[in-house]
């Protein structure tokens, strides 16, 4: 009986060292728009994301990130954290608690009141409302 387990626990460490080692198969290098470091990356679907950070560093993508352009932010910057409901409609946070929304796929901003001064490090939405 023993020698079944040990055979058996050769097995399944085989298996689990074969599965992990090619399950990562699918990613790949995406070049940066610029040097800053990200905050955020948020993903609606396979083509359409967004980058934010540093400075008034806002970027998309509509090609899965083969390529990166970027979006006008009003002037505001320092940002931590994005969130989509859709390909058209997001908000983007940051420092001193401000949040911006968009509803054109971040061709324009609008600042909206969070009733905060401190960073907000992450956002959620569950509709185009709240």
């Amino acid at each position: 009986m023993k020698y079944n387990k040990t055979k058996l626990f050769t097995f399944l460490v085989i298996i689990l060292c074969y599965s992990s080692l090619y399950s990562q198969n699918g990613w790949f290098l995406q070049p940066s728009p610029t040097t800053y470091v990200f905050n955020d990356v948020f993903m609606i679907d396979s083509l359409h994301g967004w980058l934010v950070g540093p400075s008034d560093s806002l970027f998309y993508t509509t090609n899965s990130g083969a390529n990166w352009l970027g979006s006008p932010t009003g002037g505001y910057s320092g940002f931590l954290s994005s969130f989509f409901i859709n390909v058209n409609t997001g908000w983007a946070s940051g420092s001193e608690g401000y949040i911006i929304k968009t509803t054109n796929a971040g061709a324009t901003w609008t600042l909206q009141s969070s009733g905060i001064t401190i960073w907000l490090n992450s956002i959620f939405f569950v509709n185009e409302q709240t």
